[in-house]
């Protein structure tokens, strides 16, 4: 029984990551994240009913090895072509697997879990060891690169650029879960924990550092007025993670939007996360950045 629970608890929670996952990309009134989800459900019952090889993975939702979805992917793409296949049951919509909604959700799944797994270990490194230099990043990078088959359709030309493309895009994506995980979700000076509005803040900056872009103690949650903000250094934190303004941005004083959305926050003590936090080298890097007293 108490198995079971913890399959079921297990189960839960990857739904829920695996929606926030599709949401990142997802179009306002869309429902594809709840259709891909349906999408899995449906495959792990066809999988239960005729397994056709694939009896190791027949819970979707608790593989730990996403081995076989790509020999999944092309089954399913086999079968949305075939009016007699055997994962057709007069029980179930057919229409998921023949119009392509199973195939297209293992795809996103897979790059979901290849993901996460490099967010996994992302996170037991920086727990570990604190820091990571540039290799050590690149043999974990190669180590969680996506399948060659989910980056089919980047309309790119084939060789570095693309594959530079595809590593900077897992990563740029790792970081920002890395960081909406470790705030909690929640805009560390406001609270607000609307994802859409919310963004994963650099302090020292993508582009400065390849060796820093990633550590989780180099990022801030923050909703987007003060993301951009932070981003031109207009505000920053001290030592004590208080907020700061630049002496550039106080030439606004006199504003009421100053008052209402700068003056308000001035000295405020941000919502720290316990793990993680952000580095004081960092953040002191980010201050001499900006023109602040």
């Amino acid at each position: 029984m108490a198995e079971n629970l913890n399959q079921k608890a297990a189960e839960i929670s990857r739904k829920a990551r695996f929606k926030l996952f599709l949401s990142e990309d997802d179009k306002p009134q869309s429902n594809k994240s709840n259709s891909y989800i349906r999408a899995i459900d449906l495959i792990c019952e066809m999988i239960k009913r005729h397994p056709v090889g694939f009896g190791q993975i027949q819970n979707l939702w608790l593989i730990s090895s996403s081995e076989k979805l790509e020999s999944l992917y092309h089954f399913l793409l086999q079968e949305s072509r075939n009016k007699h296949s055997i994962w057709f049951f007069d029980d179930q919509p057919v229409s998921y697997l023949r119009d392509g909604f199973c195939s297209a959700a293992i795809k996103q799944y897979h790059q979901f879990l290849v993901e996460l797994r490099f967010e996994e270990a992302l996170i037991d490194a920086y727990s570990d060891k604190l820091n990571l230099n540039g290799r050590e990043l690149d043999l974990l990078e190669a180590k969680h690169a996506l399948p060659n088959y989910l980056t089919e359709e980047l309309q790119i030309p084939e060789g570095r650029d693309k594959l530079q493309l595809v590593k900077q895009r897992i990563n740029q994506s790792v970081f920002r879960s890395i960081i909406r995980k470790n705030y909690q979700g929640r805009c560390c000076i406001t609270g607000l924990n609307i994802p859409a509005v919310n963004r994963a803040s650099h302090i020292i900056g993508w582009a400065k550092d390849p060796s820093k872009r990633l550590d989780p103690r180099n990022g801030l949650y923050l909703s987007a007025t003060y993301d951009a903000a932070f981003d031109r250094h207009l505000i920053s934190l001290d030592d004590n993670y208080r907020i700061i303004l630049s002496t550039e941005l106080k030439e606004f004083h006199t504003q009421e939007s100053f008052k209402q959305h700068f003056k308000s926050i001035e000295g405020k003590l941000i919502e720290v996360p316990l793990v993680m936090p952000p580095n004081d080298e960092y953040l002191a890097v980010h201050r001499k950045l900006g023109s602040f007293n």
